[in-house]
């Protein structure tokens, strides 16, 4: 605070509120939870004429121009005179939340965007090792002090060394088995006000047999189709000569399913399948309803499930009512 300066005149302080209403949308001004005004008198010779309140104050609102989201708190003095009138306040307020309002209101340039750089190419190498299952070269690309955060972590929990991540790793590869390892988009920041990060997203996918892992499936919803007049599915497909479900809901939010399981035989094959053979089941388990026997159909679906990491082949050629 700069003591030599000048008080705000009346109208200066009139004009101030006046552009926090006008210039901050949402603009709310209240008593902070869990406090009150203070009224004190002193004795002091310099106070004699007046009651001080002292308030505790909650600001918060968004910028106009900015669309800066603010929201802290005050303190305000009030010297109350003999004819209950405010003669002077001062008021205590951080401003550092109000920075990067002020600074968005001009064109600020802080470092370039990057789509190719050598730590580009850093973290892409170790992302695809984690692929491939070679540790060695997924840990090359980080320093021996490097930390790590994410949502691993509790939120006040500390910064993870790099033995400590390394053994998280080693113990989600030994539950995991990692199919695929995509980039769905991958930039490289270079600040002139903090230090430089790459950016990245990627799409993992990952088997694991454990707590009844080991399965896929594919399923596709659609305007109900009405069943009345046909008998049975009919399936143009070629497997890979293992064993599939094709499973059938009447109402696409119903959690259970109309089961069919069948064997493929490696060739071209059209399976035909009676409607009356589907059994109902969820999750695995039979359920004491009666066979498929609705008029219609929302939901058609293929699963395997043999509980192990492997790869499989299905080619659908067709899917029809007869």
């Amino acid at each position: 605070m700069n003591k030599d300066r000048e008080p705000t005149t009346k109208k200066q302080f009139i004009d101030n509120v006046e552009s926090w209403n006008t210039k901050n949308r949402y603009h709310s001004l209240k008593t902070a939870n869990n406090a009150y005004p203070d009224a004190i008198k002193y004795n002091d010779e310099n106070f004699k004429d007046v009651t001080l309140v002292y308030c505790w104050e909650a600001i918060s609102g968004v910028g106009g121009m900015t669309g800066v989201k603010f929201s802290q708190r005050r303190h305000t003095q009030y010297a109350v005179n003999s004819d209950n009138k405010i003669s002077f306040s001062r008021t205590y307020m951080n401003q550092m939340p109000f920075v990067e309002s002020w600074r968005s209101r001009s064109n600020l340039s802080d470092g370039k965007i990057y789509s190719n750089h050598p730590n580009i190419n850093t973290v892409r190498k170790a992302m695809h090792a984690l692929q491939y299952g070679n540790m060695d070269h997924f840990f090359e690309a980080f320093d021996e002090n490097a930390k790590f955060d994410g949502l691993f972590s509790d939120w006040d929990a500390d910064d993870l060394s790099i033995d400590e991540f390394k053994n998280m790793q080693t113990e989600f590869l030994n539950n995991y088995s990692i199919e695929s390892v995509d980039n769905r988009g991958i930039k490289y920041y270079e600040f002139d006000s903090q230090k430089g990060l790459v950016q990245s997203w990627w799409r993992i996918s990952a088997v694991t047999t454990e707590n009844n892992g080991g399965f896929s499936s594919l399923r596709y919803n659609f305007e109900a189709i009405q069943t009345a007049g046909f008998e049975s599915v009919v399936l143009k497909l070629k497997g890979d000569g293992k064993a599939y479900q094709f499973r059938l809901k009447s109402n696409s939010n119903d959690r259970h399913s109309y089961v069919y399981r069948f064997t493929t035989i490696g060739i071209l094959e059209e399976i035909v399948i009676p409607l009356k053979l589907f059994r109902p089941t969820y999750r695995g388990r039979a359920l004491t309803l009666p066979n498929f026997d609705a008029d219609a159909l929302e939901q058609i679906a293929f699963l395997i499930g043999n509980k192990t990491n492997e790869d499989f082949y299905l080619e659908i050629e067709s899917i029809s009512l007869r």
